[in-house]
């Protein structure tokens, strides 16, 4: 009966120091998501969907009334997610990289090169997201006009 007692605690406590392991990376990780601006990143997406959807609302000929009334419960709903979406995101990272990664990937956005980064990633991202959308597109235009010959319309 001792012996099983004691793996127990041998248990609980190996459990113990994972949990605490576990909550230490995600604290490390916590760090890295602010350095790299990962919450004002969230913000921003939020801010964009939001207005994606306003636009294409009323495109759609939906009255400005609805239209008002949509967005502000759809940004409620977005805000409300925020925290959850942030820890994810965070736990992906604690996930994916030791502490020791961590840690230098903080002290790489903490540098010049770093903070720079952050400060254009979005412009980035949206150019990067342009350029591969005509990319595709030019692609596609170059693919139809060789089944032109044979009737097809793409």
């Amino acid at each position: 009966m001792r012996s099983i007692a004691k793996t127990i605690i041998a248990t609980l406590t190996l459990c113990a120091g994972v949990s605490a392991a576990d909550a230490a990376s995600y604290e490390n990780a916590s760090r890295l998501a602010a350095v790299m601006g990962l919450e004002t990143e969230i913000d921003r997406a939020i801010g964009d969907a939001v207005a994606s959807v306003r636009t294409q609302l009323l495109g759609k000929g939906v009255s400005a009334e609805k239209v008002d009334e949509f967005v502000s419960a759809f940004r409620d709903e977005l805000d409300a997610g925020k925290p959850d979406l942030l820890a994810d995101l965070t736990r992906a990272y604690a996930d994916r990289f030791s502490d020791r990664e961590i840690e230098d990937l903080i002290g790489f956005y903490e540098s010049p090169a770093g903070r720079k980064l952050v400060d254009v990633q979005h412009e980035l991202a949206m150019q990067q997201a342009y350029a591969v959308a005509k990319w595709v597109g030019e692609a596609a235009q170059r693919a139809s006009t060789s089944l032109s010959g044979a009737g097809a319309n793409v």
